[in-house]
């Protein structure tokens, strides 16, 4: 089998498992990049563990990350296939050297993997998730507007009250682009009628003055 950086190229996001029973070592670790190049197939891995005991580790230990190469002059490659336990997935590819008594094994990202949490002393950087980019006030402000009515005539509606007249206060109050102001006022339009078959007229007379007050802000007279 004829490696290139194609055919290597899916066992990106997969692991790679070292082991020589002469030399008694054996290491696995996450790829997380792998090329051949020069006759040589090179692997950056994004962690490294090294196993205690052959053939089968009692445990795993956390090993410095490092680059391997290995010459395909004096490896010889083939595919064995998928994993033969119950992880399956896609085909192996194991790289042997009589040489230097070296089996290297490649696992597919959807193959057999050493859980990294079962690795002594490693400690993966957990990657932050991306915050929600800030929505515009007014449009926040609407939006509450929109759901804070719902359940007022039932047994909160005290609470609910409460929260659309902090609302309108708000509202009412807080400056703003006349053109916000106004989007405001159309989307809420029926509002008042609202809060009025529901009982809350005091609520309705607030909603009533606070959009007849966004409806008429207009830009201030530029100075000169």
């Amino acid at each position: 089998m004829q490696l290139t950086t194609q055919t290597v190229a899916p066992y990106k996001g997969g692991q790679i498992e070292i082991q020589n029973a002469g030399e008694g070592y054996l290491f696995r670790g996450e790829v997380a990049d792998i090329v051949v190049e020069e006759n040589e197939l090179r692997v950056k891995l994004s962690w490294l563990a090294k196993g205690d005991g052959l053939p089968f580790p009692s445990r795993w230990i956390k090993d410095d990350p490092r680059d391997y190469a290995a010459s395909l002059e004096i490896y010889s490659a083939s595919n064995i296939g998928p994993s033969g336990d119950e992880t399956g997935g896609s085909d192996r590819i194991c790289l042997n050297s009589a040489i230097i008594g070296e089996i290297v094994v490649l696992f597919p990202p959807d193959g057999s993997k050493l859980d990294p949490a079962k690795v002594e002393g490693l400690q993966l950087a957990q990657e932050k998730p991306v915050p929600a980019p800030k929505k515009k006030f007014h449009e926040v402000v609407s939006r509450l507007l929109a759901v804070a009515p719902i359940g007022i005539t039932s047994n909160m509606a005290s609470a609910k009250a409460s929260e659309v007249a902090t609302l309108l206060t708000i509202l009412q109050e807080s400056d703003m682009k006349p053109d916000h102001a106004h989007g405001i006022a159309k989307l809420h339009a029926g509002l008042p009628e609202l809060l009025r078959s529901a009982g809350q007229n005091t609520l309705a007379d607030m909603a009533a003055e606070t959009l007849e007050d966004l409806n008429g802000r207009q830009d201030e007279p530029k100075k000169h």
